[in-house]
């Protein structure tokens, strides 16, 4: 069953050869996988590494794409083999996240303003390291789901349906996770 079709549309155009249209995917999912990448490598070199692995991968699978998910979802799933393939091969577990503070795509904890006061400024870049050592300190499965559902600002259905996850254990994840970010900044006395 066909239930996005404009994807679908796109996807059909990428696998005739048309390069704006897979240009188009690129462009429009370019900096969730990077994220997803980064939250899961913490290095933003692989995280490029394995973000241009992935496109690469749906390029020449995009005839694959049957429209019955999101296009987003699919190549989430791309994605999730390639950083999977790319830690095995590195024989890694997990690493911290190192959100991207140059806005290169990355996630940006706090707004900067130029004019604030130094002191402000250095309370917000305090707690902005802090909550993000408190992210970085969360298991890869509890921290990709608060990426998703607090950067991302994806739904709880979404979120299952990219994981391949019932929607009671995102909620559970992300309740646990959230719980242990406020434990985290409890215990160094930091109130966001």
């Amino acid at each position: 069953m066909i239930l996005y079709a404009a994807d679908l549309e796109l996807a059909k155009k990428a696998a005739k050869g048309d390069e704006s249209a897979f240009e188009e995917i690129v462009r429009q999912n370019q900096g969730f996988i990077y994220n997803l990448c980064l939250s899961r490598t913490g290095s933003r070199e692989d995280a490029l590494d394995v973000s241009q692995e992935t496109f690469i991968k749906a390029y020449r699978s995009i005839s694959g794409y049957r429209g019955d998910s999101k296009l987003s979802s699919w190549l989430y799933r791309i994605c999730s083999n390639c950083v999977t393939d790319f830690l095995r091969r590195r024989k890694e577990q997990t690493v911290p996240i190192d959100p991207d503070p140059e806005g290169e795509g990355g996630i940006d904890l706090a707004d900067s303003d130029p004019s604030s006061l130094p002191e402000e400024a250095a309370e917000r870049d305090y707690l902005r390291d802090a909550v993000r050592q408190a992210v970085s300190s969360l298991p890869s499965d509890m921290r990709e789901i608060l990426i998703l559902r607090e950067y991302k600002g994806m739904s709880y259905s979404e979120i299952a349906e990219l994981c391949g996850l019932e929607e009671g254990t995102v909620k559970s994840r992300l309740n646990r996770a959230r719980q242990k970010l406020k434990d985290f900044l409890k215990e160094r006395n930091i109130s966001p």
